[in-house]
């Protein structure tokens, strides 16, 4: 017999949270050791962050 367990709002929202941590480790490594990444990648995450509203127009404007 099977039984299939289902993860809780909570475990799946760590889960969540884990992954994003994860991905935030892997942006910065790729972005020091991969000289060209920001012409590669940063140039498409600049667009996706501008449109998410989580980067400021100016450096010195503080994010909302």
């Amino acid at each position: 017999m099977s039984t299939t367990l289902i993860p809780t709002t909570d475990e799946l929202e760590t889960i969540r949270h884990e992954r994003y941590r994860k991905a935030a480790e892997r942006l910065l490594q790729w972005s020091q050791e991969d000289h060209e990444y920001d012409e590669r990648v940063g140039q498409l995450l600049e667009i996706e962050l501008k449109d998410a509203g989580l980067r400021c127009e100016d450096r010195d404007e503080p994010a909302a």
